[in-house]
């Protein structure tokens, strides 16, 4: 997009110029970035719930196995399936935020976080 070649970027000529491209590029004020945004959240909330529900399965299954019998250890294979479970579809959820927004969840914060990050180190 600046019309240089790969190995010219890293030159500090051009820090300003891959500064003002992704500041334009991962702006707050495109919907797609937007959207981005709101699909990161969502999925690190979903990770968060798949976390807990296995945490709280583990916690179920040890307490079930010492006070009840040992026949009950067994379900705790619903770990598994729970992991795969949300793995699928957080992944089936970022490919359909990367196919609707052109980014994947979370990239233009992450983006605009960086930039942000450069300039303080910068100063």
């Amino acid at each position: 997009m600046l019309g240089v070649a790969v190995e010219e970027l890293d030159n500090k000529e051009m820090a300003p110029k891959l500064i003002q491209l992704s500041s334009d590029r991962f702006s707050r004020e495109l919907l797609r970035n937007r959207i981005s945004d709101l699909c990161g959240a969502i999925r690190t909330v979903w990770g968060w719930l798949g976390s807990l529900l296995q945490l709280a399965v583990i916690l179920g299954v040890a307490w079930y196995t010492f006070t009840d019998n040992l026949n009950t250890v067994v379900y705790a294979w619903f770990i598994v399936a729970i992991s795969l479970i949300f793995w699928v579809t957080s992944v089936a959820f970022s490919l359909t935020c990367r196919l609707f927004t052109g980014r994947y969840p979370g990239e233009a914060k992450q983006a605009r976080k960086s930039v942000a990050e450069f300039l303080n180190n910068e100063t």
